[in-house]
C-alpha cells in the first residue's frame, strides 16, 4: 500500500492474494466494457467504504 500512495493512489487491503484472482476477472470485464462502447475510460468505484486516507 506504500507503493500504491507514492503512486498518488488510494488502496484498500483486500486480504489474501488468492481474492486476487476477483479483480483480474473484473479487469477483463472492463477491457471488454471499453472495447464495446468505444471508451478508454470504464472504471469501478467503490462506494459507502470511508477512505482509508482521509479522517472520516
Amino acid at each position: 500500500l506504500t507503493l500504491v500512495a507514492a503512486a498518488g493512489l488510494v488502496g484498500w487491503d483486500a486480504g489474501v492474494i488468492e481474492n486476487s484472482v476477483v479483480v483480474e476477472g473484473l479487469t477483463s470485464i472492463l477491457i471488454g466494457l471499453n472495447k464495446q462502447f468505444g471508451v478508454s475510460s470504464a472504471g469501478i468505484r467503490l462506494t459507502g467504504i470511508p477512505r482509508p486516507d482521509k479522517s472520516n
